[in-house]
């Protein structure tokens, strides 16, 4: 699966201020009925992914497990420090990225 076209969607979600990323953010996103699709890196923790696929579950809030790694995640980001989960806040940006990834 190709990467290219995946993290810039999520880099395109996080300039129109609808990317929240980080397991804190992404909590409070789901906390706030924020988030539309949660994208985790390939190399998240499973104590991570439980914790927020709970979560996720009670909202009926898609999760997957994305070709990238959390490294390459934070550098799509711009971010300094590795990232492993971000939530897409925007329905049609989140039908895009599962468009993309069924395409491939």
């Amino acid at each position: 699966m190709k990467t290219n076209k995946l993290l810039p969607i999520l880099g395109l979600c996080k300039k129109a201020g609808r990317l929240k990323y980080g397991f804190d953010s992404v909590k409070e996103a789901l906390r706030k009925k924020e988030a539309n699709l949660l994208v985790f890196a390939s190399d998240t923790s499973e104590k991570t992914k439980g914790r927020i696929e709970r979560l996720a579950a009670e909202q009926n809030i898609r999760t997957i497990c994305a070709p990238f790694s959390m490294s390459e995640l934070a550098h799509a980001l711009g971010l300094g420090k590795n990232t492993a989960i971000a939530a897409i806040c925007d329905k049609g940006l989140a039908e895009l990225f599962l468009r993309r990834i069924e395409e491939s």
